[in-house]
C-alpha cells in the first residue's frame, strides 16, 4: 500500500512532459509518485529526478490500458490528497477536447 498525506500522482511520469513535469513539481518541494507500464524507465526516471532535485519519488508500474490492474492501483492508493497530473488528451470526431477529471476516472474503474 502506498501511504502519504500528499502526493503529485503523475501518469507517464517516467519520461518526456511527464518527467519534466516530476521535476518541477520536486524542485518545488511537492512529493511526486512517477506512473508507467515499464519498470525499468522508472527506475531511471527515479534515480535521475532524485538526483537532480533531492524530493521524494515513489513508483508505481500500473498497465493503464488493464482496468483492473488500474483498479488494484487505485485501492492500494491511500492518501489524503492526491494531484492529478495526466497529459493524455482525448479529441472527439468533432475535435472537441475531451477532460478527464480524477473522479471521473476513478468512478469507471469501480
Amino acid at each position: 500500500m502506498f501511504n502519504t498525506s500528499s502526493i503529485a500522482l503523475i501518469v507517464g511520469g517516467s519520461s518526456g512532459m511527464g518527467k519534466a513535469t516530476a521535476e518541477r513539481l520536486l524542485k518545488a518541494g511537492v512529493p511526486v509518485m512517477i506512473l508507467s507500464h515499464d519498470k525499468n524507465n522508472l527506475a531511471e526516471a527515479k534515480q535521475d529526478l532524485e538526483s537532480v532535485t533531492k524530493g521524494q519519488v515513489e513508483t508505481a508500474q500500473v498497465d493503464l490500458y488493464d482496468p483492473s490492474a488500474v483498479k488494484s492501483f487505485i485501492e492500494q492508493l491511500n492518501a489524503e490528497n492526491v494531484i492529478l497530473v495526466t497529459w493524455l488528451m482525448l479529441l472527439a470526431s468533432s475535435n472537441q477536447l475531451i477532460s478527464l477529471t480524477t473522479q471521473s476516472v476513478i468512478t469507471t474503474y469501480n
